[in-house]
């Protein structure tokens, strides 16, 4: 699955969440938020994600950031795991299997982590991993 939009926040130093997914619902159970030190963690268990190395790769208010977070079940892509900002992919990983969690279909901006204060647009969902060449020309069709 493949999980793309565009985010511009309002505010920095505090937990947002992004998305989560029910595991009743894809089988898996995955969910992605920005900490206080802006970086982008993407879970895929209780206690195992993937996450960008560096702080502050969302540092800047009213600043346009393209986000995607690729979650591939078969790991054809040779990572299970990956995210992308502004088409370029910033963190990959084989985190274990994620399973148990809150009862809840998808949600976009979920406030499990601290709700999001910003503006997210032109979001689109796909039920199969996109290829990085897919996302850089998404990112380049904007």
């Amino acid at each position: 699955m493949t999980n793309c939009f565009w985010l511009k926040r309002y505010r920095l130093g505090v937990s947002e969440g992004l998305l989560r997914t029910n595991p009743d619902v894809y089988n898996e159970y995955w969910w992605a938020y920005i900490p206080p030190d802006n970086k982008v963690i993407f879970y895929t268990a209780g206690s195992t994600a993937i996450g960008t190395n560096l702080p502050y790769v969302l540092d800047q208010t009213n600043i346009w950031y393209f986000l995607c977070f690729v979650y591939d079940v078969n790991a054809s892509s040779g990572y299970k795991s990956q995210i992308y900002i502004n088409g370029s992919r910033v963190a990959a990983g084989n985190p274990g299997r994620g399973t148990g969690g809150a009862k809840r279909d998808y949600a976009l901006v979920d406030g499990h982590c601290g709700y999001f204060k910003g503006v997210i647009d032109e979001v689109k969902v796909w039920k199969r991993a996109l290829t990085p060449e897919e996302i850089q020309a998404l990112y380049n069709s904007y």
